[in-house]
């Protein structure tokens, strides 16, 4: 038994439990885009933070087409990928006096909040805000929709 002993190299001791090595979790440089792994998709009776990617897509794709644009033809788009006219609010694309504007303001409510997105001709962006005391999103005169 002895010899026995001796061949495993047995000392009568427990091992020492093993110690996990620590693993650090994958990261992603900043500035890398990443991109979901399932388009995203409108819900209606969501709120607006689980809106915001198909908010942020469907703007994109118009901005992507049009840059600016105009107010009809977002209104269009917006509806056509799904919002209800009944939630959105748009300003105009051109002044009192006929002349173009620089950007046309776009939101969709939902809930106490609005999705509300800034459309340059250059670029795009958007942001979540709760709904004014008028329960409105967007302050002065808007596009009848």
């Amino acid at each position: 038994m002895a010899a026995a002993l001796a061949l495993t190299g047995c000392t009568g001791e427990s091992p020492a439990p093993a110690t996990p090595t620590p693993t650090t979790p994958e990261t992603i440089a900043p500035g890398t885009d990443v991109l979901p792994t399932t388009p995203p998709e409108l819900r209606p009776g969501g709120t607006a933070a689980e809106n915001k990617l198909y908010w942020d897509a469907t703007i994109e794709r118009y901005w992507a087409q049009f840059g600016l644009g105009s107010t009809q033809t977002m209104v269009d788009h917006l509806v056509g990928a799904g919002y209800d006219p009944a939630a959105l609010e748009i300003t105009a694309d051109s002044t009192a006096i006929g002349l173009g504007v620089d950007s046309i303001e776009v939101s969709a409510r939902f809930g106490g909040e609005c999705l509300i997105s800034d459309v340059r001709a250059e670029r795009w962006s958007s942001v979540i805000l709760p709904v004014l005391g008028s329960g409105q999103c967007l302050v002065g005169w808007q596009h009848q929709i």
